[in-house]
């Protein structure tokens, strides 16, 4: 993993913060216009509300403006907190450690970490711990899952889920992944809602695995009953 080094940007303060050590006021001050280079700390973080935000059938697109593809992007909560309870400073420490290779170090945060290599945190395969009703042939709304720390480009993240065991339940699902690429010359990223696949009955447990790459996030999931009556049942991670 390299260390955090110069990185040509294109933004505005309004769309994604780049933090420095100086903190957030200075860095609104002193945004680089687009033939710019400035020190950085190896991460971005996104406001998913900000005025830059397309939404296309593709799915959502985050502008970041031209970054390395070492740079971690961290996608803030809609209320504008960060994945799994960072702090900005804590943030910051951690980037430290995965610049030095020290997944265990997110761990210890209560990240699930996703890459290849890499030890994840929860244990999704037991699929414990969140709950979900699904109603006949019709997305929920997103439920929220736990924050999802992707340690570089390779990361991806498996969703699981069932229904009640000794009923006819059914259910489909969708989880929240992400991907790097462009929406006209703008490079960002891509949040996208992909199908999870095989369905889940009593005695079969659905899921499969979507894209992250190197994003700080949340997990989301979306269900459907594909059967005349609701599904209950539990989802990772």
């Amino acid at each position: 993993m390299r260390s955090a080094r110069k990185v040509r940007r294109a933004i505005t303060a309004a769309t994604v913060l780049i933090l420095t050590t100086a903190g957030l006021a200075q860095a609104a001050e002193n945004v680089p216009g687009p033939d710019a280079s400035a020190s950085a700390p190896g991460f971005v973080i996104i406001n998913p509300r900000a005025s830059g935000t397309v939404t296309t059938r593709a799915g959502t697109f985050y502008p970041t403006g031209p970054i390395d593809d070492d740079t971690l992007i961290v996608i803030a909560n809609s209320d504008g907190t960060l994945p799994g309870g960072l702090t900005e400073t804590r943030l910051e420490q951690l980037v430290e450690a995965r610049s030095s290779g020290d997944g265990n170090a997110i761990q210890s945060h209560e990240f699930s970490v996703s890459a290849e290599g890499v030890t994840a945190a929860s244990k999704v395969s037991a699929l414990l711990g969140r709950s979900y009703i699904a109603a006949p042939y019709a997305w929920t709304s997103a439920y929220t899952g736990a924050g999802i720390w992707g340690w570089d480009e390779t990361a991806t993240v498996s969703y699981t889920f069932s229904v009640t065991e000794g009923t006819n339940q059914q259910a489909a699902g969708q989880g929240l992944g992400y991907y790097r690429g462009y929406n006209g010359s703008e490079l960002g990223v891509w949040a996208k809602w992909y199908s999870l696949g095989v369905l889940a009955t009593s005695g079969t447990t659905g899921g499969g695995t979507v894209p992250w790459g190197a994003v700080v996030a949340t997990a989301k999931f979306k269900a459907m009953s594909t059967v005349p009556s609701f599904a209950i049942g539990y989802w990772n991670p």
